[in-house]
């Protein structure tokens, strides 16, 4: 009867090592980071972003920004945060898929 207790004990334990850990900061009011560490060699970043928060907005890069680094975009934009999110042909230098900055498609 121990050893059945002593393994049950094990399987409920045993998922609790493979969550992850989350980490939140405030970057700026209405923009929270989250670091997500797992026991996995991954390193997960997200942002949690309130739209309605004052002074937050949301922008694309503009045609003549293309191949710019993430962080070469944020200071030149004067972001807090700055995210690759759209897949792009290298022989075009052009988003997959449909692409919106201010207005342009």
């Amino acid at each position: 009867m121990r050893s059945l207790a002593a393994l049950m004990a094990l399987a409920l334990a045993w998922p609790a090592a493979s969550f992850a850990a989350d980490n939140w900061s405030d970057v700026a009011p209405g923009v929270r980071l989250l670091r997500r560490t797992t026991d996995r060699p991954w390193r997960i970043f997200a942002l949690r972003i309130d739209l309605c928060a004052r002074g937050v907005s949301v922008r694309a890069t503009a045609e003549g920004e293309r191949w710019r680094t993430v962080p070469s975009f944020a200071d030149r934009v004067g972001a807090v945060a700055a995210v690759n999110a759209d897949f792009f042909s290298y022989d075009t230098q052009r988003p997959t898929g449909l692409a919106v900055h201010a207005g342009d498609v």
